[in-house]
Order: C-alpha cells, then structure tokens, then sequence
C-alpha cells in the first residue's frame, strides 16, 4: 500500500521443480526507500525459508 516505506514495490514467488526437490523462486521489484526494500526482500526470503522447510518436511514424510 502507499503507506508501506517500500512503496512502490512487487513481489512474485513461485513454486518450481528442480530435479527431486520444490523449491520457491522469487522476483521483487522495488522502487520504494532502499532501507525499506532491503527489508521487504529479507521479510520475505524469511517467509521462502519457513515454506521450504515445511516442504521439504512433507515429502520426507511421503518418502517414509
């Protein structure tokens, strides 16, 4: 929102197939204050590390 320091600012994540493994590939676009983009990017890659170790989790599990 326009509230948001780094506004303007776009983040796309998707999950794709790397051999055996999910993985989460991400793009941001940021034209926001450079502080507050760093920010936004890492919250996010944050984010991207949870979900993959929770994906990665689940199929452990599967392969059980």
């Amino acid at each position: 929102t326009k509230k948001n320091p780094a506004y303007p600012a776009a983040v796309c994540r998707k999950v794709e197939h790397k051999g055996d493994n999910l993985v989460i590939a991400m793009k941001v676009v940021c034209d926001g204050n450079g502080d507050a983009c760093a920010k936004l990017q890492n919250d996010f890659n944050v984010m991207n590390a949870q979900m993959q170790a929770q994906v990665d989790q689940q199929i452990a599990g599967q392969k059980k």
